[in-house]
């Protein structure tokens, strides 16, 4: 069974963007992709994770444009509503929000959580501790150690790409992402906050 297979039918919260609040409507993961538009679904940790946070960030800076100018979804599925305001009123994220509470996405994708020792290790990594400074100013909370992923699924149901974080210390690969949407060059793009590094894509 494939990836978007088994999330087809999860029933996910819809979020009021503006506001943060859950709303009552829920809908399937599969209208993501059923509705004549492709989609990239970001799986978060925890909404107040610093990672989260970061990652967040990162990818609405760097992909959102090109997503927006191509009509495609850029959809964020997480599975705590804690901290769910304060992530959406700190504008780190560019698309739409969803709260998967029961973490059925979490769990039929098998996501990987880390032990104690793992986060801890991933913690003391040199550009951990920077990602930890700047996350201090889009506010922190969390447990920072559920780890998620990237599923991209055109809007003909046809999985384009999946990415499954192995540990901490990984980066979102924003460049395989362009590929596998096999979007053109656009302008060059800020890829990395902690290490600034620049790309054309």
């Amino acid at each position: 069974m494939t990836p978007q297979s088994r999330i087809a039918n999860i029933q996910v919260q819809v979020v009021c963007q503006t506001t943060g609040e859950l709303k009552e409507e829920r809908v399937a993961c599969e209208t993501f992709w059923k509705n004549g538009t492709s989609c990239v679904i970001i799986f978060f940790d925890r909404f107040g994770s610093k990672f989260s946070r970061l990652s967040a960030r990162e990818l609405s800076n760097i992909i959102m444009p090109t997503l927006k100018k191509n009509n495609i979804r850029f959809i964020g599925i997480g599975f705590d509503a804690k901290h769910l305001k304060t992530f959406v009123q700190g504008n780190v994220f560019d698309g739409e929000l969803y709260v998967d509470s029961k973490k059925q996405c979490f769990k039929a994708l098998q996501f990987k959580r880390l032990s104690v020792f793992e986060v801890v290790r991933g913690d003391l990594a040199e550009k951990w501790r920077s990602a930890a400074k700047i996350a201090k100013k889009i506010s922190l909370g969390g447990d920072g150690c559920r780890i998620g992923g990237v599923l991209i699924v055109d809007k003909n149901g046809k999985l384009l790409y999946e990415y499954d974080q192995k540990d901490t210390d990984e980066k979102s690969l924003a460049l395989e992402m362009f590929q596998a949407l096999n979007l053109k060059r656009c302008k060059t793009v800020r890829f990395c906050l902690i290490e600034p590094t620049y790309y054309e894509i």
